[in-house]
């Protein structure tokens, strides 16, 4: 008897391509400002971020500090995304899970980078978690869990 399995749904494979494409991007453009932090260039977009957390009475001390947190935090849910975007492609239901949690908050933090392609691939990563729930998403990750036959195959 041969196994019969489902196809994986193609817009499932597109869709973590791009959540994973925009998790590294968002790691790449993170790690470019926190090493770039002594540079001129970089200096610049720290003011840029600090700049108004000094005029509300914040140390500027204080304010790089809150910059840095954000990035870090910025980088750990670019990566959450990015691996939870892999398992979710192989078939792994609880990363499916995952990457619906992680994906908008990094979106959430996307947008408040307050640049246009900042807010472009937040609204991208919030198209691309509704696109984790289509139904032929759903019934493929059903079959693979036992709970659905799998449609057959017609026969040539």
């Amino acid at each position: 008897m041969t196994d019969h399995r489902s196809e994986r749904p193609p817009r499932l494979v597109t869709t973590c391509a791009y959540l994973g494409v925009i998790g590294v991007f968002q790691v790449v453009q993170a790690l470019v400002v926190l090493l770039g932090w002594y540079s001129a260039s970089g200096e610049d977009q720290v003011k840029r971020f600090t700049d108004p957390l000094v005029a509300d009475g914040i140390d500027r001390g204080d304010a790089e500090m809150v910059y840095r947190v954000y990035l870090g935090i910025l980088v750990f849910l670019a990566a959450s995304v990015l691996v939870f975007a892999v398992y979710t492609a192989m078939g792994q239901a609880v990363s499916r899970i995952m990457l619906t949690i992680t994906a908008p908050l990094l979106a959430l933090l996307g947008m408040t980078q307050s640049s246009f392609v900042s807010i472009l691939l937040s609204v991208v990563t919030l198209t691309c978690v509704l696109q984790l729930w289509n139904a032929d998403v759903r019934r493929w990750f059903a079959v693979l869990a036992g709970r659905e036959e799998p449609a057959p195959v017609a026969s040539t």
